[in-house]
Formats: C-alpha cells, structure tokens, sequence
C-alpha cells in the first residue's frame, strides 16, 4: 500500500473518531434529558408492584380517601406522598424482616 493511502486511511481515521465523539456527546446530552422522568417512572413502577403485593395499602387509601372530605382529602394525599418520599429514601437503611 502505498504512503498517499496510508496517509489518506489515516485522516479518515481522525474524521471518523471526530464525529463519532460528537455523536456521544449528543447521545450524551440527549439521554441526560431523560434521567428525572426515568427515575419518576422508576420509582412509580416500584410503587406500583409494592401496591400489587399489598393491595390492604390501597384499599385503606380510598377508603381514608371516601371518609374524609376533599379539602381533607388533599391535606392527607400530600401528607401520604411526603411519608412515601421519606420512607423511599431510607428503606435500604432499614432492618429487612
């Protein structure tokens, strides 16, 4: 082969590697975009399955949810919500049973 081919492998080389690491960069940018709403849907698919394995859960909640009246209702579903944020954030510093 000859050095004119070499030397013109080699600058496609650097063009190739070039664009290849913008293309991450952007990859980069664009998957960033998405971490919040994938942890959001995370942490609700994991609360979902934990509602499946104790659907008592649910039920106490419509039914604090029937029992009370609205303005109520809002007061104790923002309560329930700060609880679940909180117990989410330490349940791996508890004891397991």
């Amino acid at each position: 082969m000859s050095s004119r081919r070499l030397a013109e492998i080699q600058a496609r080389r650097v063009q190739l590697l070039a664009l290849s690491a913008r293309q991450r960069e952007e990859i980069g940018r664009a998957l960033h975009a998405w971490s919040l709403p994938s942890v959001m849907m995370q942490q609700g698919v994991s609360g979902w399955k934990y509602l499946k394995t104790h659907p008592e859960l649910l039920a106490i909640a419509v039914g604090a949810i029937v029992a009370f009246r609205q303005r109520r209702t809002v007061k104790w579903v923002s309560v329930a919500f700060a609880a679940w944020e909180i117990y989410q954030r330490f349940k791996g510093h508890l004891p397991r049973r």
